[in-house]
């Protein structure tokens, strides 16, 4: 099983090695490069684009395609000139192969002679046709200008039709020494490189592993440990090899997510981390199996085929598959749920090509899978749990019932999706498997002979698909009812009225949530929703909007990946004349909210 683990290892780092063979190439000159002081020149920054794809530019937007030279003394710079292009029914343009920007400038006429060096902050993001894009990339450039004397003119009477053979190219300089333009005040410059991309990739590791501890994955993890703590007197090997079936299942379920997103994207589909939960029919069929996974915790039944038992007992491998299974589990509980590093490493994930999707990925299920690979390496390691005894079949029920309190919280998702009337079928639907799996445990058990153990476990099967055909075919329903009450405080998000309340010089809070995700039902009760929170936007006289992603929505789509988010949740507080918001983080406090409200004057 070790050998597996290695393959995967091996399986990231050649896809990391492969990630850098796309390099977006922008070059800059001066024309002319040398001038008089009092004349006027101009910066051309050529952008290179990659086959298949394109840059949109629209008129009086350049959040992620401009070019900024930095502030030198004597030099005043002009407003970019953008070339014409393919244009949209939007008026949006879209440049193909390579695109030119100017930037022309004009010298102080009492400016010293000698030799000046303008750099360039520049900003590009390279889109496919079916609207996925490249992560946006920045660069300083930099080239010399040299400014003669007067007395000179005469021998540079034809300087200003210079051919681009003497034009000085640009020298890039380093990117710890880029900065960003300054309409881009608030966003944080994303250098690109092997230094990048191997950040994103330990930020998505760190992310993984802090998923082990929040309320959706929890119950899992701890479960599969109790288990493990059972084995930890047994066969040395056994621990090893349930470790890494278990990190196996991990591993395998990213891989399939990951394939998942990659084709959806090629597909033109807006993706995001959590996006299977918008739709309600792997709701009600993850649901259903969480609540059965719920009730075996209380013993109500064990999952065996009738006549099994003794093959099953004699087996040395024995639940190797329910260990896969767990796996398998914990990401598919994992995906509505964020952590601090996640939310970063996903926005950049989300945003990127097929060969960067699958790493990043995979970063973030070994992060998941740790633990249980220090175990699977090091056995011994499970000494640091309490011996097994009575309190496991305790903490076994609690986990039960935190599993049970994830199924009420995912027919609150449901309920949002279907409407009030279709949730009772469903939930009778649930009493209905209940039922059948309180039979198959009571009858099916090796005590009973073996053909009652057959009847009653196909008679279980049967109540299930017949219960699910008839309540599970759901009467249309209407989103718009069935979406969460909006109150006073807080209205539904419109990317119109937040414009215009913006226009008038109010401050604008908005929370990009959905209900299936946990971090942000868990950052509204104890923070956004609490009584010092809510008096605090009052004072401040802050207009609240309540983004609702439960169902997809292209146009909160489209703002999360704006501020390079994955999905939900985000937060952003606009201050009155501040083009850009502050962005919070994924887990909020009331100390962070407290102190950006601090910046409204």
């Amino acid at each position: 099983m070790p050998k597996t683990l290695l393959c995967v290892f091996l399986l990231v780092a050649l896809a990391a090695t492969s990630l850098f063979a796309l390099d977006n190439v922008c070059s800059m000159k001066i024309e002319p490069p040398k001038i008089l002081a009092g004349q006027e020149g101009k910066i051309l920054v050529t952008f290179t684009i990659p086959e298949g794809y394109h840059q949109s530019y629209e008129q009086g937007i350049n959040d992620f395609f401009f070019i900024e030279p930095q502030a030198l003394k004597g030099i005043q710079y002009k407003s970019s000139t953008y070339p014409s292009g393919k244009k949209d029914e939007n008026g949006i343009i879209a440049y193909y192969q390579s695109v030119t920007v100017t930037r022309a400038f004009k010298v102080a006429s009492t400016l010293t002679p000698g030799k000046y060096q303008l750099k360039v902050n520049t900003g590009w993001q390279y889109c496919l046709e079916t609207g996925s894009c490249l992560m946006p990339d920045e660069k300083l450039l930099a080239a010399t200008l040299e400014v003669i004397p007067t007395t000179e003119k005469k021998a540079i009477s034809n300087v200003t039709s210079i051919e681009s053979s003497d034009t000085l190219t640009s020298m890039p300089v380093s990117e710890n020494t880029a900065q960003v333009p300054n309409n881009q005040a608030s966003a944080k410059p994303l250098p690109g490189g092997k230094i990048n991309l191997l950040k994103f990739l330990f930020m998505g590791l760190i992310g993984g592993l802090i998923l082990n501890v929040m309320p959706c994955v929890l119950p899992v993890l701890s479960i599969k440990a109790m288990s493990i703590v059972k084995q930890s007197h047994e066969d040395k090997k056994q621990i090893m090899e349930h470790s890494f079936i278990y990190v196996l299942g991990i591993m395998v379920s990213f891989l399939i997510l990951a394939i998942l997103v990659i084709i959806l994207k090629r597909l033109g589909s807006e993706v995001g981390w959590g996006f299977q939960f918008q739709n309600p029919n792997f709701v009600i069929v993850l649901n259903a199996f969480i609540f059965l996974f719920a009730l075996s915790l209380f013993d109500v039944f064990i999952i065996s085929l009738p006549g099994m038992s003794y093959i099953t007992t004699q087996s040395s491998r024995r639940g190797l598959i329910g260990s896969f299974m767990g796996g398998v589990f914990a990401v598919v509980l994992a995906t509505p749920c964020t952590a601090p590093f996640l939310g970063a490493a996903l926005g950049f994930a989300f945003s990127q090509p097929a060969y960067i999707i699958l790493p990043m990925f995979l970063s973030i299920g070994v992060g998941l899978a740790l633990p249980f690979i220090i175990i699977g390496f090091y056995p011994k390691s499970i000494k640091v749990f309490p011996k097994p005894g009575e309190w496991m079949n305790i903490f076994k029920e609690i986990m039960g019932f935190l599993l049970l309190a994830t199924v009420v919280w995912l027919l609150d998702v449901l309920f949002n999706q279907v409407g009030g009337e279709n949730l009772i079928r469903y939930i009778i639907f649930l009493l209905l498997i209940g039922f059948a799996a309180w039979l198959y445990g009571r009858f099916s058990r090796p005590e009973h002979p073996q053909h009652w153990q057959w009847i009653f476990f196909i008679l279980s099967i049967l109540i299930i698909i017949f219960s699910a055909t008839i309540l599970l075919k759901f009467k249309p329903y209407d989103l718009t009812t069935t979406t969460q009450n909006q109150t006073e405080e807080w209205q539904p998000f419109s990317a119109e009225k937040v414009d215009q309340v913006k226009s008038t010089g109010k401050p604008v809070f908005i929370d990009f949530t959905a209900t299936w995700c946990m971090t942000c039902k868990v950052n509204e009760r104890t923070v956004l929703y609490t009584p010092e929170i809510r008096k605090a936007f009052k004072e401040k006289k802050v207009s609240l909007f309540r983004a609702d992603y439960t169902n997809g929505d292209k146009v909160i789509a489209d703002w999360l990946k704006r501020y390079k988010r994955a999905g939900v949740p985000l937060y952003i507080l606009y201050l009155p004349g501040n083009k850009e918001p502050i962005v919070l983080p994924e887990m909020l406090t009331k100390t962070i909210v407290l102190e950006a409200l601090k910046k409204i004057e």
